[in-house]
């Protein structure tokens, strides 16, 4: 008895008193038995009651059988089963498992979730019989052996579910190599089609507008060029001023010109007119059957609706547009004809709105420090003054005292905490704030008429020993222009009160400038500064 497992004995002691107090036999009696090896085996025991011959029971007789390797093998195959299990019950794919004869005998709830069931409805469903000829003629191939599958929007029986899905039908066979059922794969393809839908608007929309892309201009492009809807327009569209708006007041108020752009353009179209973005600035228009009265009265509403929005800065764009009025003509040449107009009128459309946009950025950085516009009236009238002695003609002098006021209007890309803080400026403030003189030229060349302009501004923090920022260029390679700003900046600067420090009286300053000649500052510039615009004499001070 002390050869059985102990967490055994009790069971086993309890069947052959049985056996004996009450002489019933028993079958199948499984438990451990520890061999004088120690090895545990085992034992299936079967026994009948011993009578002696009064026929009193004195024990039992039984037979035992080592039953260690079935043992094993039914807690392998438990395991196993149970992993299965597991797989089939937390895939995140719908599962079925199903007979011979197409009749499901499981269902994972992933897939019953996805037909609006549940596992008990979808049990025993009989697959052969359903009305998706499609689905049916897959699961046949399974149970011939082969693998089947079905993609489609299934329509399910047990509810009102629709999905798009994809069924893999896996065939199971036995040891002889026959179908005895299979497993079913279920894949739900929403999320799939979703992106696939997007993908597909990515490669054919532009992202910001929504509009089609320049891509699917030049497909329709090809595809129209042999079109009998003629007269056929090609209209261009340019938004002027763009870059300016971007470098002024960043890519976001750019992308708004944008969208005002483009919804202006969508809101007169018909449904004949084919709307594209083909580039940053640029839109197209295609439309078929069209008249040189329709276009002009397409682009009227359309000028109309961009003036009247009330908008911080104005919103002008230029058009130009050709008729194919025969198949001779190629849209090629209808598209370089319309363009040809377009830049013809930007030329008239976009000088006059740049002018319009530089003064509201100027107005919009005076906005943000009253400091800021009078120091660039006053340092673009002592710049005139400067300028008049070098005696170098009107332009000159015009160009200067533009100049002058233009100066710092790369200020509208710094925070007005920093133009108005009332302290000194930390490291990181005036890194920030030597950058103005770039912003400016980034601004001003985006506009035709100060290409000229836009380089003196670059070069007004510039000095004579080439210490200066942001080229550290010297001497004569700085633009006299910009070395006239300089000395009238740093003057203004000097002779006015901040509220980190008092203002310098005019002899402090003068002497200031006087000291930084040949430095900082141009000394013939210098020169004619204190002695003839100020009209100071060495050791006295005559106003100015």
């Amino acid at each position: 008895f002390e050869l059985i497992a102990k967490d055994h004995r009790l069971e086993i002691s309890k069947v052959l008193l049985n056996t004996i107090d009450n002489e019933k036999t028993f079958n199948n009696l499984i438990f451990k038995f520890i061999r004088p090896d120690n090895e545990i085996v085992w034992i299936s025991s079967s026994g009948f009651p011993m009578y002696d011959a009064e026929g009193k029971c004195i024990g039992y007789r039984g037979s035992d059988k080592n039953i260690t390797k079935q043992i094993e093998q039914a807690s392998l195959l438990e395991e196993t089963e149970n992993k299965y299990q597991i797989i089939f019950d937390q895939n995140p794919l719908g599962m079925i498992q199903y007979n011979e004869k197409g009749e499901i005998t499981l269902a994972n709830k992933q897939f019953a979730d996805l037909l609006k069931s549940t596992v008990e409805q979808i049990k025993g469903l009989k697959m052969m019989h359903l009305p998706d000829k499609k689905l049916v003629a897959a699961l046949k191939r399974s149970l011939n052996g082969e693998l089947g599958l079905y993609q489609d929007y299934y329509r399910a029986v047990t509810s009102d579910a629709v999905a798009p899905v994809r069924v893999q039908f896996v065939p199971i066979k036995n040891k002889d190599n026959l179908v005895v059922g299979g497993i079913g794969i279920v894949e739900n393809l929403t999320d799939y089609l979703k992106s696939r839908e997007e993908i597909k608007k990515l490669s054919t929309t532009d992202s910001l507008t929504g509009l089609l892309n320049r891509r699917m201009f030049d497909e329709h492009f090809v595809q129209l060029n042999e079109t009998n809807q003629l007269p056929f327009a090609v209209v261009l569209c340019d938004v002027n001023t763009l870059r300016i708006i971007n470098e002024s007041f960043g890519f976001e108020k750019g992308d708004f010109v944008l969208l005002e752009v483009a919804k202006a353009l969508n809101d007169v179209k018909d449904n004949d007119n084919l709307l594209f973005r083909i580039g940053g600035d640029e839109f197209a228009i295609l439309k078929p059957n069209a008249s040189q009265e329709q276009i002009e009265k397409y682009i009227e509403k359309v000028k109309y609706i961009l003036d009247l929005g009330n908008h911080e800065f104005p919103i002008n764009v230029s058009f130009g547009y050709s008729l194919k009025t025969d198949k001779e003509t190629s849209l090629e040449d209808a598209f370089k004809q319309a363009e040809h107009m377009m830049q013809s009128n930007k030329i008239y459309d976009g000088a006059s709105i740049s002018k319009k946009t530089i003064d509201i950025i100027m107005q919009t950085l005076f906005e943000k420090s009253s400091r800021e516009m009078f120091h660039s009236q006053r340092v673009s009238a002592l710049s005139e003054e400067i300028a008049m002695h070098f005696k170098l003609g009107t332009s000159f002098k015009n160009r200067v005292k533009i100049a002058g006021l233009l100066h710092d209007i790369g200020k509208i890309n710094i925070d007005g905490g920093i133009l108005n803080k009332p302290g000194k400026l930390t490291e990181e403030e005036w890194t920030i704030i030597k950058k103005h003189p770039e912003y400016g030229f980034r601004i001003l060349n985006a506009v035709d008429e100060y290409i000229d302009i836009a380089g003196i501004v670059l070069n007004h923090h510039e000095r004579w020993d080439g210490l200066g920022y942001p080229r550290k260029i010297k001497a004569n390679k700085i633009p006299l222009e910009s070395r006239i700003i300089a000395v009238a900046d740093a003057y203004d600067a000097m002779t006015k009160d901040r509220l980190y420090r008092p203002a310098l009286t005019k002899d402090e300053a003068i002497a200031e400038i006087q000291k930084n000649a040949g430095s900082q500052f141009d000394p013939k510039v210098v020169d004619i500064f204190i002695h003839k615009v100020l009209a100071y004499k060495d050791g006295e001070s005559n106003g100015h």
